[in-house]
């Protein structure tokens, strides 16, 4: 078949059922004027989409190993919608080896996709693979710090994971005696150049090596709250360590519900019954915030915020930090909130089944724990029918923007990125409003997210 009448079907006809000739043309080498008359990167993206949401897995494994196979640059222009497919699909099935593989692209080429290379650094992290972040992000770190497609903080969170997966060996070997002021662990992470404060060092210290949270602790959390964060945080990290949760995933989690807290409190100083108090509605619009944009899918983060959740308010009844009627507010809030996220992403639950790899929480009783895990681990297997030809029907009331559609007319195959969630939360309005036309400056900060300064992004 030429490449005109496969385009013709591809067109025209279910992707779907043309999935052999799609197949069969990209096995063949493809010339220069195909290639500069025809969006041929499209139609792999959206081959690849529509596998993907008829959960047509194995399909789609054959297909982007042809395509890197036989088609090596649009394979190098796309690696990153392609293999990010894969490190989902072999996280879950807790593959580590495959898991690097698909991962060493992005290992190479960072810069290629920086929001990429940044999410699957999260989602190694989620599935418990923190040395090879360390091992990625060592690798990296220069050419992101030093880039000038990036804007300068571009590199902060990922420095500071690895600063705190670093501090998290370094307990592994010697819980008793963390000591790093003046000493090798900072002079191993200069390359990261942290300005870390001494006194926050200080505190990080003390609190690595103090094995109980002081009793006047609720005092302490009134009077010195910014850096009795940390050492609440330290304490935390190492009850997480006891559950086989990396101190970088740890400090993910603890860090958003600080963000979580100060904005609910106005970053008043409060007590602390009151400053970790949680309410449905407060917590389901940030958790919507940090669930990502038009161009920036978050929603992994957000999944293992709200279910971590569980483990840090476990954490603050067990130290005395909140009471027993708070605790259960903050537990009910959760199980609410999951239900609801559950019910929206009901077919694609096994991407976000790295909250059953982590330990039980103390607040989710075993049986409710297994059921929740059978419901994800059967959502891979789970199909729903397609109505080809037919446009999705949209329900208004969907917390989460499904990332693709099957089920699109043919007029309407336009390749969105594949990226795509919700955009920014409307309170007032109870939805989510269109795209800010603000104008953006060409040296300013991407508002897509990437990273990247506005002019050598979107602009």
């Amino acid at each position: 078949m030429k490449f005109e009448a496969y385009w013709e079907k591809y067109l025209n006809e279910d992707i779907l059922e043309i999935f052999e000739e799609t197949c069969d043309i990209y096995s063949k080498e493809l010339s220069s004027e195909v290639l500069e008359e025809y969006d041929v990167s499209e139609s792999i993206l959206l081959t690849r989409d529509y596998l993907l949401d008829a959960k047509r897995f194995e399909d789609l494994i054959q297909f982007i190993a042809l395509i890197k196979e036989n088609q090596a640059q649009l394979y190098n222009d796309n690696f990153q919608y392609l293999d990010d497919f894969l490190i989902d699909y072999y996280c879950f099935h807790q593959d580590k080896e495959k898991v690097i593989a698909a991962f060493s692209n992005f290992k190479e080429d960072p810069l290629h996709d920086f929001d990429k290379y940044e999410q699957n650094l999260r989602k190694l992290l989620f599935y418990g693979y923190p040395e090879l972040t360390i091992k990625a992000v060592l690798k990296n770190f220069e050419s992101i710090y030093t880039s000038e497609e990036l804007v300068p903080w571009a590199a902060n969170e990922i420095a500071i994971t690895e600063f705190f997966n670093t501090l998290g060996d370094l307990y592994l070997k010697d819980p008793n005696s963390v000591k790093f002021i003046n000493d090798d662990f900072l002079n191993h992470l200069s390359i990261f150049d942290l300005d870390l404060e001494e006194k926050y060092l200080s505190v990080l210290e003390k609190g690595m090596q103090s094995p109980h949270l002081p009793k006047d602790a609720v005092n302490q959390f009134q009077t010195d709250s910014e850096y009795f964060k940390v050492t609440l945080m330290v304490h935390f990290l190492k009850y997480m360590h006891k559950r086989n949760l990396s101190f970088g995933l740890s400090r993910m989690i603890w860090k958003e519900m600080i963000n979580f807290w100060d904005k609910k409190n106005n970053n008043k100083n409060s007590k602390s019954n009151i400053y970790f108090k949680t309410k449905t509605k407060d917590f389901e619009k940030y958790l919507i915030q940090i669930s990502g944009n038009y161009f920036v899918d978050n929603s992994q983060l957000m999944f293992a915020v709200l279910w971590g959740s569980n483990y840090v308010y476990d954490f603050l009844y067990s130290v005395d930090l909140i009471d027993r009627k708070n605790y259960e507010n903050a537990i009910m809030v959760s199980k609410n909130l999951k239900s609801k996220v559950i019910e929206s992403l009901s077919e694609n639950l096994w991407n976000y089944n790295f909250v059953h790899l982590w330990q039980k929480p103390d607040s989710i009783s075993e049986s409710e724990f297994e059921k929740e895990k059978n419901l994800f681990v059967e959502s891979l297997y789970f199909k729903k029918p397609i109505a080809v030809n037919k446009p999705a029907k949209k329900n208004e009331e969907e917390w989460l923007t499904e990332l693709t559609k099957t089920n699109k007319p043919k007029e309407e195959r336009k390749s969105k990125p594949l990226n795509y969630v919700t955009p920014t939360y409307d309170e007032n309005n109870k939805q989510f409003p269109a795209k800010s036309e603000s104008k953006v400056g060409r040296n300013d900060p991407c508002p897509c997210g990437s990273g990247k300064k506005y002019k050598k992004c979107c602009g």
